[in-house]
């Protein structure tokens, strides 16, 4: 039990940290993760972690240089970091991620961006950080190529199914993470069609948040203000 609270102790500053350094020396996360269910990933493991959280396995990875995939068994709260994927097989209750570099271009040019956004606060920025980071979780997408989702996206938007035309768009973010994918994804959390002015509110936020991610990957000038 004491070993379980110094456990969730330890990763909740590590988190804290974590999001406080990578807020003060990047705009966007330097690699995302595409998350794939039901997976399980074998090759040269890191050290594991145990007694544990899929939520502290990510942060755990995303925060290891070395770290290239992971596993999450959600039966035994067991992490299992990577530093490459030789096989993978099924495996319910398994929770696997790659991890991706971010495009260089967009890291160079977000922090230009991020000084236009002064009227933001820097909780603001903080929390699009976080959905950046938490994107790929959301929406579990290593099951699928890139091009069915975004076809998939297509088909609902079509039918005025928003809410997982925006699902599917999410999914092909955590892949790609475009400047016009992150658009697609706030203009379709202000078309899901809710009942209940909280869970509007809470579609609202998610779509200022898409937005601020979108500005900060735009390559050009165009695209920014698109």
């Amino acid at each position: 039990m004491i070993r379980h609270f110094i456990t969730c102790l330890f990763i909740a500053v590590t988190t804290t940290q974590a999001s406080a350094q990578a807020t003060a020396q990047s705009s966007v996360p330097p690699r995302h993760q595409v998350v794939t269910e039901g997976i399980d990933f074998f090759g040269a493991d890191l050290e594991p972690l145990f007694d544990t959280t899929r939520q502290a396995c990510q942060v755990l990875c995303l925060g290891n240089p070395e770290c290239k995939a992971f596993t999450y068994n959600s039966r035994t709260n067991a992490c299992f970091p990577k530093s490459e994927v030789s096989e993978k097989t099924e495996y319910a209750g398994a929770i696997s991620a790659e991890i991706l570099p971010t495009d260089p271009r967009v890291l160079e040019i977000a922090d230009m961006r991020r000084k236009d956004l002064t009227f933001l606060s820097d909780s603001d920025l903080s929390k699009a950080y976080t959905q950046a980071v938490n994107i790929g979780a959301a929406h579990p997408a290593g099951q699928w190529e890139v091009q069915a989702m975004l076809d998939a996206a297509r088909a609902k938007t079509g039918e005025g199914d928003f809410l997982n035309a925006m699902r599917w768009t999410g999914g092909a973010i955590s892949v790609l993470d475009t400047s016009d994918l992150w658009a697609d994804y706030a203009r379709l959390s202000l078309r899901i069609r809710t009942n209940g002015s909280d869970v509007k509110q809470r579609d609202v936020r998610r779509a200022l948040l898409a937005s601020t991610n979108a500005y900060l990957r735009a390559l050009t000038d165009g695209a920014r203000v698109s």
